[in-house]
């Protein structure tokens, strides 16, 4: 259980209602408050580093295409349809298609 056993954590609470007592409640709430408020506080961070990233990777896809954005480059690699595949993977299924079979 670490450093402090269950009897030394009831012997803190007690210090800690008798010390601040009736203000206790008030405490926890800001606490409580104060933690919700970081916790927004990130969420509203992170949407908005999201929204940049997705801001900067369509307008790279539009700069791209002359002024045109690609649906197929804004989809993952395995959801684009086969024809709009990677060129490296195109060759390399052309290639394998080519080569004999030997036995």
């Amino acid at each position: 259980m670490g450093i402090f056993s269950e009897f030394h954590w009831l012997i803190i609470a007690l210090v800690a209602f008798l010390l601040f007592g009736n203000r206790l409640p008030s405490i926890m709430r800001s606490l409580g408050s104060g933690i919700s408020e970081f916790k927004k506080g990130m969420n509203d961070l992170h949407n908005e580093v999201r929204k940049g990233a997705d801001e900067a990777r369509e307008r790279l896809t539009v700069d791209a295409h002359g002024g045109q954005a690609a649906q197929s480059e804004a989809l993952p690699a395995e959801a684009r349809p086969a024809e709009t595949a990677p060129a490296e993977a195109r060759s390399s299924e052309a290639h394998a298609a080519e080569a004999p079979l030997s036995q």
